[in-house]
């Protein structure tokens, strides 16, 4: 009786495993009324990562900490040149770190949802004309590059024009980009290998 029990939890381990290892996580993006939001996804969960609710407490210290970091500018300028130059060098590294990560995770990366409606504001058709055809060209430029690095499952593009006097242009646009759990963890592991192999100071 104890070995079947053994057996069954062994077996749900596995079906949990095999559940979480093909549970897709991604980013969302959406920009929209001029305001842009970012989410991170881990199946149907969805957790906002930008814009942060800042309270009041977190408020004040942040204009408290402004207004010392630039009277430590102006009291001892080299200082301060010093230490911004060895956060932009640290920024720098991540940045290069992220892009080479990025560039390594790209042919396993799904666009499965891709929205862009361009309206395109002015009272001058001419103008409009002009600036339409060349939006379409744009678009047409950069549709080869992204059939050719992601697989995109779904994607609605549009560009319209609003003749109306005083009317702008408009922009809302939405970027779900997701991968396998199972396939993120294993490139994490496969890139962090080869980064430690590489480095010189191993």
């Amino acid at each position: 009786m104890g070995w079947r029990i053994a057996l069954w939890i062994l077996f749900s381990l596995c079906g949990i495993v095999s559940v979480l290892i093909f549970i897709p996580v991604g980013i969302k993006l959406r920009y929209r009324n001029e305001e842009l939001k970012m989410w991170v996804a881990l199946g149907p969960i969805r957790i906002l990562l930008y814009p942060k609710r800042k309270s009041d407490k977190n408020e004040k210290k942040d204009q408290k900490e402004t207004k010392i970091s630039v009277r430590t500018v102006f009291r001892d300028p080299i200082r301060a040149n010093r230490k911004y130059d060895s956060l932009l060098g640290d920024f720098l590294a991540e940045l290069k770190t992220a892009l080479e990560l990025f560039w390594d995770l790209r042919p396993r990366l799904c666009i499965k949802r891709l929205k862009l409606k361009l309206i395109l504001g002015g009272g001058d058709p001419c103008s409009l004309a002009l600036q339409y055809g060349g939006a379409w060209a744009a678009l047409g430029a950069v549709f080869p590059i992204l059939d050719g690095g992601f697989t995109v499952k779904k994607h609605d593009i549009s560009v319209d024009c609003d003749f109306s006097e005083g009317s702008r242009t408009a922009l809302d646009g939405e970027l779900y980009l997701t991968i396998g759990l199972g396939r993120l963890l294993a490139r994490l592991f496969r890139f962090t290998m080869d980064r430690s192999g590489t480095d010189p100071k191993n």
